[in-house]
């Protein structure tokens, strides 16, 4: 099936009589057109993982085609590190356990490199008996880690700078109590490193 782009796509109208067949097919149409071109992606997978249907979004993001990831299953495409707790996420929400699963995890994309994305899982059930599949929805979140993995080795960076100077230095909290001191500091005053309530009153008071 040759998907349309989300900004050619026509979506088909809800012309016909409510509750007769055409109407019903109308509606299919409107459902199968609105996952194919939704903003997110969108992955349909049987009771054993294996990917039923994709939408264009899921697609893209992992760089697969559509008769390519039908060979492929939620579990194979999961980084080896989250693969353990993504099976057990799963078998959890088969068993009935919870009624949804809202994770973040790592996918691997066709050219091997990983795509943190947050995905929420819940199971469709036919005529609301048992579930006949589950469907999930993934939204790319690797410029969000990319950020807070290089905040992170910013503030290592600061942190070590910071226990490496020369000079003694003291950071209090509003109530004058020392939270922060480094390796200066312990060597200026003469005192265990663990030991606050050893450190100077007056200009940094110490509140016990």
């Amino acid at each position: 099936m040759k998907i349309a782009s989300a900004e050619t796509a026509v979506l088909p109208a809800l012309t016909e009589p409510l509750g007769t067949p055409a109407h019903f097919g109308q509606v299919e149409a409107l459902f199968r057109n609105t996952v194919e071109h939704a903003p997110v992606g969108i992955a349909f997978a049987n009771p054993d993982g294996g990917f039923r249907h994709c939408n264009r979004a899921f697609c893209s993001m992992l760089g697969f085609g559509v008769a390519e990831l039908s060979r492929k299953s939620i579990a194979s495409l999961t980084l080896t590190e989250d693969r353990e707790s993504t099976i057990a996420g799963h078998a959890r929400l088969w068993r009935g356990d919870i009624a949804h699963l809202d994770v973040e995890k790592r996918y691997v994309r066709k050219d091997g490199s990983a795509l943190w994305v947050r995905v929420s899982t819940s199971l469709v059930r036919a005529g609301g008996a048992e579930p006949v599949c589950s469907v999930e929805f993934l939204r790319d979140i690797s410029a969000r880690k990319e950020m807070a993995a290089a905040l992170l080795q910013n503030q290592t960076l600061l942190a070590t700078v910071i226990a490496e100077l020369p000079l003694a230095l003291l950071a209090c909290d509003v109530t004058g109590r020392v939270t922060h001191y480094n390796r200066a500091a312990v060597e200026l005053f003469g005192i265990p490193a663990e030991d606050t309530t050893a450190l100077p009153r007056g200009a940094y008071p110490v509140t016990s």
